[in-house]
């Protein structure tokens, strides 16, 4: 079940509230929303009606360690992007940036992602091995491209998917 943004003053709800409230263990309400396990279709059926009628949020933190996914991508700019102080100073190519930044957060909520925005220096990769270290990214993408980029022999080793946007200058 897709994620939705809560409104103020909503009263969230919990699976396990909802399992008490339908009489059903957290287990099939968690099978049902989650589509996998053996639940009948009838109680499939009441369980979403139920979620959607409650404005239901699921709890990212609790379906990231069943999953083992952080739902957020890292999206990797060079240090240097960060010198511009106003949008009227961009060139041609911030602008190809700006553009690239606004489809990759567009085609990442639409897939329930959050999108982490990772400044790095020419020769810095300490920001990348924390995220990689401590688990926040699913993958990454690298908006800026060097001809020895010292971030993808990391990204290689540590087998997460990663995608170099660009060229080399």
């Amino acid at each position: 079940m897709p994620r939705r943004k809560q409104t103020e003053g909503e009263k969230k709800i919990d699976i396990s509230q909802m399992a008490e409230d339908l009489g059903v263990s957290k287990t099939t309400v968690s099978r049902a929303l989650s589509g996998n396990g053996r639940v009948s279709e009838a109680t499939r059926a009441r369980v979403v009606q139920y979620a959607k009628e409650k404005n239901y949020v699921p709890n990212m933190l609790a379906r990231g360690l069943v999953t083992q996914q952080s739902y957020n991508i890292s999206l990797v700019f060079s240090r240097q992007l960060a010198s511009v102080s106003a949008l009227s100073l961009l060139g041609k190519d911030e602008q190809v940036e700006g553009k690239t930044v606004s489809a990759v957060y567009d085609i990442a909520t639409r897939n329930d992602y959050d999108v982490l925005m990772t400044m790095v220096g020419e020769q810095e990769t300490s920001p990348m091995q924390r995220l990689l270290v401590n688990r926040k990214i699913d993958g990454v993408i690298l908006a800026r491209t060097l001809e020895r980029d010292p971030l993808i022999p990391m990204l290689q080793k540590s087998g997460i998917p990663f995608v170099a946007i660009g060229r080399p200058a």
